[in-house]
């Protein structure tokens, strides 16, 4: 009997969790593949949960409990839209949104160009490297005269000696 009272409260206490669900679509009614959805608590504007939409442009958000709700969607090309807010009852299971059109953004990019310098010296396990093309001291200088201006590099032009971090070479 007390088995049997224990299941009783259990399952009336236990809340219901809904799913909510969506499709995206394009103003020429194409889906929006690899959209981002985020779901947002409207009390204190805490994100609860995200996904991505399928090829497909459909989204599922699970298990959401009772309360106010809304999500913003955003993806590349596109305006950011965010829904209204929504209910989800104790009671209910399932919330749509049903299709959300999303706006082409009006602003691309033509084009990105991604630059990177190496610096003059690096420190390596190995050892040190002197990267000389980036150098502006090697414009119309021998491999001698770079060697020479090269950090820890010693040339004595009597001998022809080369003492590099203090140990001579031959």
């Amino acid at each position: 009997m007390k088995y049997a009272i224990t299941l009783v409260l259990f399952i009336i206490c236990q809340q219901v969790k809904a799913q909510v669900t969506g499709n995206l679509k394009n103003a020429g009614g194409q889906p929006v593949p690899f959209a981002k959805v985020i779901l947002f608590d409207t009390v204190d504007s805490v994100l609860l949960k995200s996904t991505l939409t399928d090829d497909k442009g459909a989204f599922r958000l699970e298990p959401v409990g009772p309360g106010r709700y809304t999500v913003k969607i955003s993806a590349i090309g596109y305006q950011s839209c965010t829904s209204p807010i929504f209910e989800i009852r104790g009671s209910q299971s399932f919330k749509s949104l049903g299709i959300i059109e999303l706006k082409i953004s009006s602003k691309q990019l033509n084009e990105v160009v991604i630059r990177a310098d190496k610096p003059l010296v690096q420190q390596e396990a190995g050892g040190m490297v002197v990267n000389v093309q980036n150098s502006l001291l090697t414009k119309g200088s021998s491999a001698l005269q770079v060697l020479q201006r090269s950090p820890g590099v010693i040339i004595n032009p009597q001998n022809t000696n080369i003492t590099l971090n203090g140990k001579a070479g031959w």
